[in-house]
């Protein structure tokens, strides 16, 4: 299953001839008043022979690009999305099959569950598990924190990969009292949610990308000035899990012994990156030998051997925005 990294929080899985897109991105410029001008080129999000249907968390601008949908989801694809939003998206000339919580439907080689989410101001929003044999993710849009991890973790038992915003972002938007809290889940929170789920990889995405202060500020940005790039370790558990910052385009490939050991293939496919990886076309991550040679290293930063280990990493270029990637144990 490949599962590839687009803009902000959009995610293009691959698996079987076909394709399945998660709150997929490219025009920008319905919501630039709020949230700014991208700091970076948007990923493109290109027409493929695979078939394709895509799943969406939630209706706000920067996850519904419904002028990709239309050019994108063929005659025989479906936009899934949560069922409080299905009348409006067929409105929008999109063929929508509206999922209740816990509904659980086949898409070819993919089974999806639309599973509980919290917006941060209440509108319809659902996060997704994406499951293909034994392989499960979690695509979470931008959630903010809630009470549902337990739940979820409960009937599915984990994941090899969970995708959580990061950024923390505090909005002002004209016509609402501001709260002042994040809107979605921030850095601190955002890796003890993928420990509680119990998630082998936490790939952060929604965040760096868009900035407008004061009416979108991305908290992130901040906290990397104050962390070297690292996740902050406040609040990380004993079941640790890989931390990703995957750069828009990169594409994760996963495959899962019967040992239960994980690995995971990053490839560097931005023009931002890849003359830092020619000579490295992939590297193999083992978490369990990180585990056993770093044990609780990892909770207080980037350790040292895990830093040589990932010196892989270490030598992508910071592109636009300062995004780039980095891993760490958390």
């Amino acid at each position: 299953m490949q599962v590839r990294r687009l803009s902000w929080a959009g995610i293009e899985i691959c698996a079987e001839g076909q394709r399945l897109l998660i709150d997929p991105l490219e025009h920008v410029s319905s919501f630039q008043e709020l949230l700014g001008v991208p700091l970076w080129p948007v990923v493109p999000v290109t027409s493929a022979s695979l078939g394709t249907n895509a799943i969406i968390t939630h209706k706000h601008l920067d996850h519904f690009d419904v002028e990709l949908l239309r050019h994108i989801v063929k005659e025989d694809g479906r936009v899934y999305c949560p069922e409080g939003i299905a009348q409006d998206v067929r409105g929008d000339g999109l063929t929508a099959v509206g999922m209740q919580l816990w509904q659980t439907v086949q898409i070819g080689a993919f089974e999806i569950t639309a599973v509980p989410a919290v917006d941060w101001r209440g509108d319809d929003q659902v996060s997704w598990v994406v499951k293909r044999f034994e392989q499960q993710i979690f695509p979470g849009g931008d959630t903010i924190w809630h009470g549902s991890w337990w739940n979820i973790v409960k009937r599915f038992g984990g994941f090899d990969a969970v995708m959580l915003p990061v950024n923390g972002v505090v909005a002002q938007f004209l016509g609402i009292e501001p709260s002042h809290l994040p809107a979605t889940l921030t850095p601190e929170q955002a890796p003890v949610a993928a420990r509680l789920l119990k998630g082998k990889v936490l790939c952060s995405i929604h965040y760096g990308q868009f900035n407008n202060p004061p009416v979108h500020c991305d908290l992130l940005r901040i906290a990397l000035m104050h962390h070297d790039g690292c996740m902050p370790p406040s609040g990380l558990g004993s079941n640790m899990c890989i931390v990703l910052f995957m750069s828009n385009g990169m594409t994760l490939s996963l495959c899962f012994s019967t040992a239960a050991r994980c690995w995971a293939e990053v490839w560097a496919t931005t023009e931002d990156v890849r003359s830092a990886t020619e000579a490295k076309a992939a590297i193999t991550l083992d978490f369990t030998d990180y585990l056993d040679e770093c044990g609780e290293r990892g909770r207080n930063g980037f350790s040292l051997g895990l830093r040589n280990r990932l010196k892989y990493f270490g030598e992508f270029r910071r592109p636009r925005g300062g995004e780039g990637c980095r891993g760490l144990l958390a």
